[in-house]
């Protein structure tokens, strides 16, 4: 009689705690994951920072949180990792009443893109034999931007191409580059007169304005392949290229634009300009390359070309941007492959390591 009652007795506190857990195990329970940055560039490491919250009296002594992540994205720590088509990753936490729990972990940004964390907490009654799941859309988001690789190998073809285009630059006075004063002349705008100047000497005076090259630079990526399938290692170079292109001139001062898969981005010189650059490039899929990349030159503008295609549309239409403005042919190739590029026609290549 007393086994049985004892019997009764812990299946009811079996039955109380599981209705328990069951009711209130997700209630005051958050979780936190998010990286230490919101950009990296390729080959940079992260952190991937985990931040679990119980704020209540029930403990809960196993709490999975699982998620899956693109396996660009490498830990440093592979425990309770599996690999396939994306890291799947289960950390075990133990959360006590009002306890906060933060994990690090060191993570890899192997290639460029756009990365998202969804995942979702599991945990269990005391007994381990029923468990309860919620989807808490952790929403980690991290941009891997292209890596910014050295071009100085190539910097004797931009001199080349930026002294041919010196006759074409269109040159202004700049309004904050101070040269000096002057005596007033019949064709200058009342606005640069300075009435200061005016009145210590006596007779007007105008403020003299230095003058500024503004070159704008068009570097047009073309992802078409040479070949029947697309080489990846060659693609991702020369987006690697277009981005070292890019912060290169930029830093230099140079509005810089870009064409690529049917989208131009205008010439600009900021840094915002810079990261809107990195972050298209960032996110550009390879499977929307489409065939007949063409560009209509304008002739104040010098145009970078990166292209590892070469048919004989791609070299005819090169031809007529430079019949009309300078331009820069940079062929990205795997060090091994021979290219058939007609002998009339300038090109610089890029061999790429496999």
């Amino acid at each position: 009689m007393i086994i049985l009652v004892i019997f009764i007795i812990f299946m009811v506190l079996v039955a109380v705690q599981n209705a328990v857990y069951k009711k209130f195990w997700a209630r005051n329970l958050t979780m936190e994951m998010r990286f230490s940055r919101k950009h990296a560039y390729e080959g940079e490491r992260v952190e991937l920072i985990e931040t679990v919250t119980n704020r209540k009296l029930l403990p809960l002594h196993w709490l999975a949180v699982k998620f899956a992540v693109s396996p660009n994205l490498v830990f440093s720590d592979m425990t309770n990792t599996a690999v396939s088509d994306q890291l799947y990753r289960n950390d075990l936490f133990t959360a006590m009443p009002y306890q906060r729990i933060t994990r690090t972990l060191g993570c890899a940004c192997k290639k460029r893109g756009f990365y998202k964390i969804r995942g979702n907490l599991t945990s269990a009654n005391l007994l381990m034999d029923r468990r309860f799941a919620l989807d808490v859309g952790i929403g980690a988001e991290i941009t891997v931007f292209p890596k910014i690789i050295d071009v100085s190998l190539l910097d004797f073809a931009g001199k080349r191409l930026m002294g041919d285009a010196f006759t074409r630059r269109f040159i202004n006075p700049d309004p904050f580059q101070f040269k000096g004063i002057r005596e007033y002349m019949p064709t200058d705008e009342f606005k640069n007169i300075n009435f200061k100047a005016s009145a210590k000497t006596g007779t007007l005076m105008v403020s003299e304005k230095d003058y500024t090259v503004e070159q704008e630079i068009i570097i047009a990526l073309n992802l078409e392949s040479a070949t029947a399938w697309q080489d990846v290692s060659v693609a991702e170079e020369s987006i690697r290229l277009a981005a070292s292109f890019a912060a290169k001139y930029i830093d230099e001062g140079m509005p810089v634009g870009l064409i690529c898969c049917g989208e131009f981005i205008r010439p600009a010189a900021s840094a915002a300009h810079l990261f809107s650059i990195l972050d298209f490039l960032a996110r550009l899929e390879l499977s929307a390359v489409t065939r007949g990349f063409t560009v209509d030159a304008e002739e104040d503008k010098v145009y970078v070309f990166i292209s590892a295609y070469y048919g004989q549309d791609f070299q005819k239409m090169f031809q007529r941007v430079t019949e009309s403005t300078s331009a820069l042919w940079i062929l990205p190739a795997n060090r091994d492959d021979s290219v058939k590029v007609d002998e009339e026609i300038a090109f610089e290549r890029w061999d790429v390591a496999k």
